[in-house]
């Protein structure tokens, strides 16, 4: 079985434009990369929409890669089913990792992909010190309702536009 950042690795881009930042990876065998997960199938949709259907979960994941899109977690540790006490430590635990990650990849675009973990993203943002990320988008995570999953796939669209005019 591959680790989370086994898994991830494989799909970093050379040069990160857009970095998509969720809270944490799926638990068990759930991961993004895998293609697994609502939010892999919410943010699959939402480029589908723009950039037109894939054939196959991989021919999706090389096109967000080579796109210059990639997933980073505020912490690498799932903590889905964690209590909230644990939750928000591991959220603040993950604020430095986080900003070295951010000044190593220097995305212009960012979207945060739940509005829960919105202050300690934009902390990680500061600490990297960038000062050219060209905008910051918060969304909902598309879980839990309807609404939310359409208002992230909505938000996304809205990114992703703005990539595809960074690509042209």
């Amino acid at each position: 079985m591959y680790s989370v950042t086994e898994i991830s690795r494989q799909y970093q881009p050379a040069k990160v434009l857009l970095l998509f930042v969720s809270e944490a990876p799926g638990g068990g065998d759930k991961h993004f990369y895998l293609g697994n997960t609502n939010l892999f199938r919410t943010i699959y949709l939402a480029f589908s929409e723009v950039f037109g259907d894939f054939k196959s979960v991989e021919d999706f994941l090389q096109f967000f890669k080579g796109t210059g899109c990639f997933l980073e977690h505020l912490t690498c540790t799932p903590i889905d089913k964690s209590s909230v006490k644990i939750r928000k430590n591991q959220r603040q635990g993950g604020i430095e990792q986080l900003a070295h990650k951010i000044r190593t990849y220097q995305p212009r675009l960012i979207m945060i992909l739940m509005k829960s973990i919105e202050q300690e993203v934009k902390e990680s943002i500061d600490l990297s010190g960038l000062s050219f990320i060209e905008e910051i988008a918060v969304t909902c995570y598309p879980a839990g309702t309807e609404s939310n999953r359409l208002t992230c796939i909505r938000d996304t669209r809205v990114i992703i536009s703005k990539l595809a005019s960074i690509l042209t």
